[in-house]
């Protein structure tokens, strides 16, 4: 699995285990129930909630990681690029900088932007 880690990867397959025995439990339920006596049917039931449950948990924890690396990604990416555009700036004599959503009007001749993207293309 291409960008996984050991860890992801291990965690994935056990992911897709745990799906693989609800799947064959619900499939149990659906063929078994109407012979089943109470307490099996009962105990059957009971172990369906407790994998939708865990795995439900799993998600979670899952997308948690995963907002937590975006936005470690994020915040690495906006400090770099903070760092050349104000490389850029100085360079270009500038005193102030400001983002385009912030700035109701300004005059082309002062936007960087090509500069700042021209010195993102060279830095590896």
């Amino acid at each position: 699995m291409p960008g996984m880690n050991g860890q992801s990867a291990t965690r994935h397959i056990r992911r897709l285990e745990q799906e693989q025995k609800l799947a064959a439990l619900k499939r149990r339920r659906e063929t078994e129930a109407l012979t089943m006596n109470a307490a099996d049917l009962r105990a059957l039931l009971n172990t369906i909630e407790t994998s939708e449950r865990a795995l439900k948990r799993g998600r979670e924890e899952f997308n948690l990681r995963l907002s937590g690396r975006i936005n470690e990604v994020v915040r690495d990416v906006d400090r770099k690029l903070g760092e050349m555009i104000a490389q850029v700036a100085k360079a270009q004599g500038a005193d102030l900088v400001l983002s385009s959503t912030a700035t109701v009007y300004g005059n082309p001749k002062l936007d960087i932007t090509d500069l700042v993207l021209a010195k993102l293309r060279q830095t590896p």
